[in-house]
């Protein structure tokens, strides 16, 4: 049986996240998802510190999914940090964010994020769900084939997830 990818998410909205959670549900997405609120606690998961230690409980991501306004440690805060740590530079980070104002895209691309996708009215998650699978290599809902890998710096294609 093949290992399902870890996705660890960083978004301090408990709604965002239990709809993040529903969304991969729903689309039979083969992921393990962890969840932090910050990015100070993403950095601790990352790092296996504190609470984080255990590796099995708390495996490396394939990939990271972050907001961009949190508290202590904001989604650009958070680019920088991994960025700058040689062991984090190659993990893929996809941007998740309320914001579609073209400045915060360009930063966060600037910042070595790999996609952006916004979070969309009804937060339709299917974006998202896409970013994911071209990130970590797994087979989509519609296709059952792999997605195509590669830096998203247009808006994600806009569907829904299929009930």
């Amino acid at each position: 049986m093949p290992v399902k990818p870890t996705i660890l998410f960083v978004d301090d909205s408990e709604s965002d996240t239990l709809l993040i959670q529903l969304a991969l549900e729903q689309a039979g997405f083969p992921v393990s998802a962890q969840f932090v609120a910050d990015g100070i606690s993403a950095m601790e998961y990352l790092n296996g510190e504190g609470p984080y230690r255990d590796r099995a409980r708390y495996p490396t991501p394939h990939v990271l999914v972050t907001d961009l306004k949190m508290p202590r440690t904001t989604g650009f805060e958070l680019l920088q940090r991994l960025r700058a740590e040689a062991k984090w530079r190659g993990l893929p980070v996809i941007v998740f964010s309320g914001s579609d104002q073209v400045k915060d895209r360009q930063r966060a691309l600037e910042l070595g994020a790999d996609s952006y996708v916004v979070k969309e009215v009804l937060m339709q998650m299917r974006p998202l769900v896409e970013a994911i699978a071209r990130h970590t290599g797994a087979r989509t809902v519609d296709s059952g084939k792999p997605a195509s890998k590669g830096k998203s710096k247009g808006r994600e294609a806009r569907t829904r997830l299929r009930q």
